[in-house]
């Protein structure tokens, strides 16, 4: 199956998103945005960057509706990530060192990822990237992501988070976010 194939491939550079902070490239080794087909320039899953959370317990601004803390508790527990299989995309100002983008923008149609593997969970997304670091050492990074998946036995989520954060050349750190977690999973 093409994005199992694509997934294991990918694998190493999805985990390397995790922990981004001060890893941006200069200004002078930035390079001009690529705009294309997503599944050309982003052939890995793209990471939600912070864990989701139960209503109250994590964003300043957390809700969750339906049935997602009963019938969906891995949503809580596991790495989620998006695999886009079809839409477009834009990669901004290069790349770091490591070889992350150091800003992105997909949308079109994503599989819902759990640790690694695809979820039933398919439908529209859109993700949005971003991360940079200066040269008196403060970095920082955020992400913006909106995707409503429905897998073949009409059960649906729904998740728009946005996570942040900075890290000063100071040593002080911050972040911010708000989730809206949405499930109906059909139980038998």
């Amino acid at each position: 199956m093409k994005i199992r194939t694509a997934i294991g491939l990918a694998g190493a550079t999805a985990a390397s998103f995790v922990g981004v902070a001060g890893l941006a490239a200069s200004p002078a080794g930035a390079a001009p945005a690529q705009t294309g087909p997503v599944q050309d320039l982003i052939p890995f899953p793209i990471p939600i960057f912070a864990p989701l959370v139960q209503a109250g317990t994590g964003f300043p601004n957390d809700k969750v509706s339906g049935n997602c803390e009963s019938a969906a508790r891995w949503l809580f527990t596991d790495s989620l990530a998006f695999f886009f299989v079809s839409g477009n995309a834009v990669l901004y100002r290069g790349t770091s060192p490591s070889g992350i983008p150091n800003g992105l923008n997909a949308v079109g149609t994503a599989v819902l990822i759990d640790n690694g593997s695809p979820t039933a969970f398919v439908g529209p997304a859109h993700v949005w990237f971003g991360q940079n670091a200066n040269a008196n050492g403060t970095s920082y990074g955020g992400e913006t992501v909106n995707f409503s998946g429905t897998a073949p036995d009409g059960s649906t989520i729904s998740i728009i988070v946005n996570p942040g954060f900075i890290n000063s050349a100071g040593g002080h750190s911050g972040g911010w976010g708000q989730q809206n977690l949405s499930c109906n999973i059909v139980v038998s």
